[in-house]
């Protein structure tokens, strides 16, 4: 492996950076780049003379005439380049006789003619180049890498570093001259500021409206004379405001209205064929045992007999009454229909005034066995009040005898309305 400029007496640390990008510490603090090509920026891989590599607390040495890096090639190429202190790039070769052999091709190559190599060194026809013959290596000579002291050199370089700060390292505030007197004038990287640190804020925000704030219409150019031509967001409208809306209405009808049977097509033929819905109406009197009073030979509605069922002309009523009765067979009674406090009809006569003894079935006599069965009304105008027919219990009496209304002895009552008659 050859061996690139070998140590000298005036040898001396240069700083050197590795193809990692890594700076090694110099003496003279020159820095010395070894390249792989001329051009481009790849750095070639490189060792020291005893194949060591180079770190930053082992750094190559320099030769000290040309300043030229010594060390080993691992690739063994013929030539490499190298840039000191910023300089140009310059070959160098592995040794003299590489670089004797370059210039030979580079001269068997020339064709003779104009700006042709003619002589070299001096010298005219075949010539062999030695050392002396090539210019800039002055006391350069190759030695073998045998002659080169590693030691020395390791030792020289471990002479540097005492006293020296690590690669990575810190200070103290007070290790940079005039940092804490520095930073003692200035504000913290988070602060805050009042209005009147900031010149003239507080002018401009006295200028404006808070963020939150409202306006009199005034204030908006032309609102108040706009909402003026503009209607309540609540308001409402004549039926002559609304183009055609009288003419429709009149087309209809009222919300609320009725219809006859003959307005729906098919009903009054449909209703004929139903049966009629029999409504019931139904009650118990236990409101305590009532007295026949004596009603001078008049009939007299029994107070507390009420019994009653909505219903309309026609409707065809059947009233059955269930109770019991003491006293002579001089006491009578009858179902009768009452409206304002009158008799409108009786269920013994079929008008408005009872038969004289009422009828058959509260008859009061033990000779005769009598059975009541229901009252039927087919309804007339006057049986009605507000839409309600009204059975009461009517008597004849000269005040002897009981019509039993009690818990013990309930008056039951049922009104069946079946509706009128079917066609």
């Amino acid at each position: 492996m050859p061996t690139l400029f070998p140590a000298t007496a005036t040898d001396r640390a240069a700083q050197v950076r590795t193809p990692a990008g890594d700076l090694v510490a110099a003496r003279t603090g020159t820095i010395c780049l070894v390249y792989a090509a001329a051009t481009g920026s790849t750095l070639a891989v490189i060792t020291h003379l005893d194949g060591r590599p180079v770190t930053t607390w082992d750094p190559l040495l320099v030769d000290g005439n040309s300043l030229w890096p010594r060390f080993l090639d691992p690739s063994d190429r013929k030539r490499l380049w190298i840039s000191i202190g910023g300089g140009p790039r310059t070959e160098i070769y592995s040794d003299v006789q590489d670089q004797v052999d370059d210039l030979q091709d580079q001269i068997d190559n020339l064709e003779v003619g104009a700006g042709a190599v003619t002589s070299v060194a001096g010298r005219d026809g075949d010539v062999v180049l030695v050392a002396g013959d090539i210019g800039d290596l002055g006391s350069a000579a190759l030695v073998s890498a045998a002659a080169f002291d590693p030691a020395g050199a390791a030792a020289a370089v471990a002479g540097l570093l005492p006293g020296k700060a690590d690669a990575a390292h810190s200070h103290g505030q007070a290790d940079v001259t005039g940092l804490v007197t520095d930073l003692a004038g200035k504000a913290a990287s988070s602060h805050t500021h009042g209005q009147a640190d900031v010149t003239g804020l507080v002018t401009d925000l006295a200028g404006k409206a808070a963020s939150s704030h409202t306006h009199a219409q005034a204030d908006v150019t032309g609102l108040a004379t706009s909402l003026a031509g503009k209607a309540a967001a609540s308001h409402g409208h004549a039926q002559a405001d609304v183009t055609g809306l009288v003419t429709d209405l009149a087309g209809k009808a009222a919300a609320s209205h009725t219809h006859p049977q003959s307005d729906i097509t098919g009903l009054t033929a449909s209703l004929a064929g139903k049966a009629t819905a029999i409504r019931v109406a139904e009650g118990r009197i236990v409101s305590g045992d009532i007295t026949l009073p004596n009603t001078s030979g008049a009939w007299q509605i029994l107070s507390g007999t009420s019994m009653a069922i909505a219903a309309a002309i026609g409707d065809r009523l059947r009233l059955h009454v269930d109770a019991l009765r003491s006293g002579a067979n001089t006491s009578y009674l009858d179902l009768v229909i009452v409206v304002s406090s009158a008799i409108v009809w009786a269920a013994s006569s079929g008008t408005s005034t009872p038969t004289t003894e009422g009828l058959p079935g509260w008859y009061g006599n033990a000779t005769f066995v009598v059975r009541g069965g229901p009252a039927r009304r087919t309804v007339q105008a006057g049986d009605i009040a507000g839409g309600t027919v009204t059975f009461a219990i009517a008597a004849k009496a000269p005040g002897a005898g009981l019509l039993y209304a009690s818990s013990g002895y309930p008056l039951s009552w049922e009104i069946q309305n079946l509706g009128p008659e079917p066609a």
